[in-house]
């Protein structure tokens, strides 16, 4: 199934479907991907189930993932695994 977007805010966010984030995208998804970034800012993927895992090597498709201290605000004392620690 190919990269489908629908448009959620006149402004911003897309929603996505037609990806699956288990595998890694190829070069022509890995544009669409960005194309739609750039036009909506905001992507949605709400009907994705995938552990931090299949997320982090998803991710790393399209560069360098950065690693925040910011993440321990948001996740308060919640445990984390070391699947969240992208400097790897």
């Amino acid at each position: 199934m190919p990269l489908s977007l629908r448009q959620v805010h006149p402004l911003f966010v897309g929603d996505v479907s037609g990806v699956d984030m288990r595998t890694s995208p190829d070069a022509a998804l890995i544009r669409d991907m960005v194309d739609a970034a750039d036009r909506y800012a905001i992507l949605i993927f709400p009907s994705h189930t995938i552990i931090d895992e299949q997320h982090v090597a998803f991710s790393r498709s399209f560069g360098r993932l950065c690693h925040g201290r910011w993440h321990r605000s948001l996740m308060g004392n919640r445990p984390r695994d070391d699947a969240t620690a992208l400097t790897a």
